[in-house]
């Protein structure tokens, strides 16, 4: 594992926010709740990935996480000068459920203000640790 200083990475200022929301707003808009492709569950896991492509054509490496305490839920780590940070939308914001049976909220419409980061690591040399990346 190669190490990264922080100035060799980029910030969470230099995150494009809009085009996020513009890529996780077209995945929700294009979810029809078709039993067959969702088999009942949400689509976080399809809105991390959009989160993902979008951060990728930033220069931002990034991977999905699955949370496995409380609610299944996937959400974003990304490695940035200030660590590991936690990328996501509260799912309760686009769909009503629990476990793998959740419902779309009709005609949410997603704004910066709705993306949430964390920082949960202050190393970004921390990243594989907590994506499992590099196992």
């Amino acid at each position: 594992m190669i190490k990264l200083s922080k100035r060799d990475l980029k910030s969470y200022k230099d995150i494009d926010l809009q085009k996020l929301v513009l890529a996780v707003q077209a995945e929700y808009d294009a979810w029809d709740e078709n039993e067959d492709e969702y088999f009942g569950g949400g689509i976080c896991h399809l809105l991390a990935d959009k989160i993902i492509d979008e951060l990728s054509n930033q220069g931002i490496e990034s991977s999905s996480v699955s949370q496995q305490c409380g609610e299944v839920h996937v959400f974003v780590l990304a490695r940035l000068s200030e660590g590991v940070v936690s990328i996501d939308i509260n799912p309760y914001r686009y769909e009503t459920g629990a476990g793998y049976n959740w419902q779309k909220i009709q005609d949410v419409k997603f704004d910066t203000g709705d993306i949430a980061m964390d920082v949960v690591s202050q190393d970004p040399n921390d990243f594989e640790e907590y994506t499992g990346d590099g196992w």
